[in-house]
């Protein structure tokens, strides 16, 4: 029965649709060496998935830590097209791959890929399919989804210095820093950069004072579950061809002030997991490590910092580009689409709006969980 749902279609480049016709859901630990490989063909042939949850090495990490992750095969007349990657945390209901620790998905195809999504849905037993930051293809949204867009972030150059000046010339922050890292050095000691710190212990300091900033500010604890702590730790152990975790730490003398942990896959750095010891706060010691983050990059080949979507003001501080990507979810029960569909528009409203902060303490000391992400 034909269906008017959500297309999935880059508008620009009518000529370029694949129209899939068949989908198929398999477990990731059952896709064969020929199926990675052409993964790995796709995401090479398309430059929109440079990001390093594309990457096939960040499912395979995921189907490890959870066992119910799946891939969704897209064919077209005959022939696989695409990967989707995601988890089924209930019968009926899928989820990104690696949940909310994902800040990207899209399918993972060499062409933008068309397809009828209730169709997809009803063949997987699905009833819903969750995403919060929609990268590829662009989206058309028709009856069978709700989603509202939001900015993704990043850091590109070709020359380095000429991004450094620019950084200068449109941060007062950045321009006056070298007073800051004097001042650091003078009270606290010398500075120095591990740029890959591969020792365990240093990444458990990371996840305590990501944990207690999180408690602080009472925002969700992405290292709770113990999955996504076992994925961080399977990533930080990570060296595979085009993809590795990296665990970098800025010193003074030899105690850690400030660290980040991320992904590289190959020329991309995606900026995962930034802390910085809030006893130093007034060293900007967190503008410190990615100046010294960014100087080393080119050493490993990284010309790109991807962000991740948000609007936290460091990003648009250090920022190049932006892209849109979606939030919200394919949804066959109406009811269930509507409600989401206005809660979520009644909470972009409200995060606009002068009286965000008013609201915001009104509603958390009613209902303390209220709006924050669900880990599933």
């Amino acid at each position: 029965m034909a269906s008017d749902c959500i297309d999935l279609i880059d508008t620009d480049s009518p000529a370029a649709l694949i129209l899939a016709d068949r989908f198929e859901a398999i477990r990731a630990n059952e896709l064969s060496a020929r199926h990675w490989s052409h993964w790995h063909a796709l995401r090479a042939a398309n430059p929109q998935l440079t990001s390093p949850y594309f990457h096939p090495a960040f499912t395979q990490i995921a189907a490890r830590v959870r066992p119910e992750t799946e891939v969704l095969l897209l064919h077209a007349q005959g022939e696989c097209v695409g990967y989707l990657p995601f988890h089924r945390v209930r019968q009926d209901w899928a989820v990104p791959i690696g949940g909310r620790l994902n800040d990207y998905q899209g399918i993972i195809a060499k062409q933008p890929v068309l397809f009828d999504s209730h169709r997809m849905l009803v063949d997987n037993g699905l009833t819903r399919w969750e995403f919060h930051s929609w990268l590829w293809p662009k989206p058309e949204f028709r009856a069978c989804v709700y989603a509202r867009p939001i900015t993704s972030s990043r850091a590109h150059w070709t020359v380095l210095d000429d991004y450094l000046t620019r950084l200068r010339q449109s941060s007062s922050t950045i321009r006056r820093h070298g007073q800051k890292r004097r001042r650091l050095e003078r009270e606290h000691g010398p500075l120095r950069l591990e740029l890959d710190e591969t020792n365990p212990s240093v990444l458990d300091w990371l996840i305590r004072v990501k944990r207690d900033k999180y408690a602080r500010t009472s925002c969700t604890d992405y290292f709770a579950p113990a999955w996504c702590r076992q994925l961080i730790e399977e990533v930080f152990a990570a060296r595979q061809p085009g993809f590795r975790g990296i665990l970098s730490v800025l010193y003074a003398g030899k105690r850690p002030i400030a660290g980040h942990f991320g992904m590289v896959a190959n020329e991309t750095l995606h900026y995962w997991f930034p802390v910085y010891d809030p006893s130093y706060h007034r060293y900007s010691v967190g503008t410190e490590l990615y100046l010294r983050i960014v100087e080393c990059a080119g050493a490993w080949g990284i010309r790109q910092i991807d962000f991740g979507y948000g609007t936290e003001p460091y990003k648009r501080r250090l920022l190049t580009d932006t892209d849109c990507v979606w939030t919200g979810a394919f949804d066959s029960h109406a009811l269930r689409r509507r409600w989401h569909s206005a809660w979520d528009g009644l909470s972009a409203q409200i995060k606009r709006s002068v009286f965000r902060q008013i609201v915001k303490r009104i509603c958390r000391s009613m209902f303390p969980d209220l709006g924050k992400p669900v880990i599933r």
